[in-house]
């Protein structure tokens, strides 16, 4: 009982982790821990058990191949029928996304791209819509 009070004492610290895999792939790990020197040992054990993984020297080396994105998926209907990738492209203009890409044809589902900090603004207006 005593353990678990003093974990809940220690803050939790956000921390962000560079890696350089096989065949030149780059990952950011972002991750919430108490503490990050044993976190970072626990993810070089398991890239050490795949091979081929390394940590960046520097952030930027790997965070510059990177852009932040807001990204919703949805499935969309108007009125009980199915809505097209143009009139979904459209909806896209009105909301100022990036870009509307049709992930499945099957059941329409779309992926609308936006700017992280606008994310919240276009799920909240695309769910006004219907």
């Amino acid at each position: 009982m005593k353990k678990h009070a003093r974990l809940q004492d220690r803050p939790e610290i956000e921390c962000t982790f560079n890696v350089i895999g096989p065949a030149g792939s780059f990952f950011i790990v972002e991750a919430e821990t108490d503490n990050k020197k044993a976190f970072e040992n626990t993810m070089r054990k398991y890239f050490n058990k795949v091979g081929g993984f390394r940590f960046a020297s520097e952030a930027s080396a790997v965070q510059s191949w990177f852009q932040q994105k807001g990204v919703l998926t949805v499935k969309a209907e108007l009125k009980g029928k199915p809505v097209g990738l143009e009139q979904m492209e459209e909806v896209g203009i009105e909301l100022d996304c990036e870009d509307v890409v049709l992930i499945e044809s099957g059941d329409r589902t779309f992926e609308l791209l936006c700017q992280p900090d606008r994310l919240s603004d276009v799920e909240h207006k695309l769910t006004s819509k219907g």
